[in-house]
């Protein structure tokens, strides 16, 4: 099979290969446009490519004779490797630690909604999403969902909402997989670098602001699950400094 991509924050798109459907029989393409690959196996893979450049690869699993693992070949940068998180993600760091990929935590449901038991298995640069349908009674067919991405904000813009006393707002939305970041230790280590750079690269008046540093380095360490900050970061340049930005529960990172 062709390789399809993953790309986003002006990087080189990364190609991934899908093993699952090398095998393919046939290929057929909705009229809403989707290549939808028949794996001859009692399976069929699904590449959904979204606007923020970011990978949805859906695995639709048939019946209990169908295998149990699904593999992609992601074409990495000599030197960066796939690790595990504590949540199940994957994540790709180069030697200074910027983000170069991210893989959200495996999942799989039947058809009546009912979580399949599944992981993934690292073999160098090759993913293997193991989804043990064979383990229990389950409704077929089944599906997972790999999602592989780059961007954490997409899109980027200024003052969505207007200006905020008289001075713009500069703001992004969490990607999905942005969302998936702030869940453990080492999402929010790469919110706080990779996620900043994003936002200073978009904008020279952000990235030389001691303001909007401290603000969008408070939603970064507290957002949702201290302030219930939503899916926009909105930073603004009428605040001023605030040494004591780490005080959330005083200001809500609005101060």
């Amino acid at each position: 099979m062709a390789d399809v991509f993953v790309s986003g924050a002006g990087k080189k798109p990364l190609a991934v290969e899908l093993l699952a459907a090398q095998n393919a029989t046939e290929v057929s393409v909705s009229s809403e446009g989707i290549e939808v690959i028949d794996n001859g196996n009692g399976s069929s893979t699904v590449p959904l490519k979204h606007a923020d450049g970011s990978l949805q690869i859906v695995t639709v699993i048939e019946s209990s004779n169908a295998p149990t693992e699904y593999a992609v070949d992601v074409e990495l940068p000599l030197g960066v490797v796939l690790t595990p998180t504590d949540d199940g993600a994957l994540l790709a760091t180069d030697s200074n630690g910027a983000l170069v990929l991210g893989v959200a935590p495996a999942w799989a449901y039947d058809a009546d909604g009912v979580s399949v038991p599944t992981r993934y298995v690292v073999q160098d640069t090759k993913i293997v999403q193991i989804v043990d349908h064979a383990s229990g009674n389950f409704s077929y067919p089944v599906s997972a969902d790999p999602w592989l991405g780059v961007r954490l904000f997409d899109p980027m813009t200024v003052n969505r909402q207007g200006t905020f006393n008289g001075r713009n707002v500069y703001s992004g939305r969490l990607t999905p997989w942005g969302v998936t970041m702030g869940l453990s230790a080492q999402g929010h280590a790469i919110m706080a670098g990779a996620g900043w750079e994003e936002f200073a690269s978009q904008w020279s008046a952000v990235r030389s602001s001691t303001s909007l540093y401290q603000q969008y380095q408070c939603h970064a360490a507290y957002g949702r699950a201290i302030i219930g900050a939503g899916f926009h970061w909105d930073l603004e340049a009428s605040r001023p400094a605030n040494g004591n930005w780490p005080n959330v529960l005083a200001h809500r990172c609005n101060w």
